[in-house]
């Protein structure tokens, strides 16, 4: 596969000078996102020189992220359509499901010499408190929108539902020039806006039903004030009669 199609990943820590690529030339990374396990699973393959004593021998490594204790942070669309993926782990393990990460290493042949995997070195004993991670996915190989939901699905930022309207939209947004994170200010900001414009709208119809009462209020004390004054006019009317 040509490098132009490789995935690449980046570490980064709280500090400015703590960034690693996690890729190699000399390996190939794949990704696969499975939302019903709540699981993105990153590999490493690299294939192993000589390839000993059968005709296949590489060394995997698998790393799997909990999506659920992984924090999503954006999904751009990039000119040629590739897609930058950021995330990062938490800082503190959760009691029950751990940091949500786990490294797993495995060699397929019998090589003494294995080569050195950059994403399990570099990875599995980093012991930084914060790790953001950047994923560039190119173009060659995604699926347009396809991939796009399927990630927006795996870490929950969308419903199922949501995840079926974007698959099946006869005409899907461009992925080139998409910033998901944009998209949620600008949806966070117009409902603030829908909010305060609703809110207003409750405001004026609580002072139109305050002024309505007030009117049948007023109305019942003129009707109140008549009945009374009829009521002195047929009083009056019979000390007439009597007197």
């Amino acid at each position: 596969m040509g490098r132009d199609n490789q995935l690449k990943l980046f570490l980064e820590g709280a500090k400015p000078d703590q960034r690693v690529a996690l890729h190699s030339s000399k390996a190939d990374l794949e990704v696969i996102f499975d939302f019903w396990t709540h699981l993105m699973i990153i590999r490493e393959q690299i294939p192993v020189p000589g390839g000993g004593r059968t005709k296949h021998s590489e060394s995997m490594v698998s790393v799997h992220f909990d999506t659920r204790l992984t924090r999503f942070k954006n999904l751009r669309g990039l000119e040629d359509g590739s897609l930058l993926f950021s995330f990062e782990m938490p800082g503190k393990a959760h009691p029950r499901f751990g940091n949500g990460l786990h490294v797993k290493h495995k060699c397929l042949g019998f090589d003494a010499e294995t080569p050195k995997s950059r994403l399990y070195t570099r990875l599995a004993k980093c012991g930084w408190a914060n790790k953001q991670f950047q994923l560039y996915i190119p173009v060659q190989r995604t699926r347009g929108w396809k991939t796009v939901a399927l990630i927006l699905l795996t870490f929950d930022v969308i419903s199922y539902k949501d995840w079926e309207k974007l698959i099946m939209a006869d005409q899907p947004i461009p992925v080139p020039g998409l910033d998901w994170a944009e998209i949620e200010q600008q949806l966070a900001m117009e409902k603030e806006v829908n909010g305060e414009e609703e809110e207003e709208e409750e405001e004026q119809e609580e002072e139109e039903e305050m002024q309505e009462e007030d009117r049948e209020k007023d109305r019942k004390e003129e009707n109140k004030k008549e009945e009374e004054m009829k009521l002195k006019m047929k009083m009056k009317e019979l000390f007439k009669s009597i007197y």
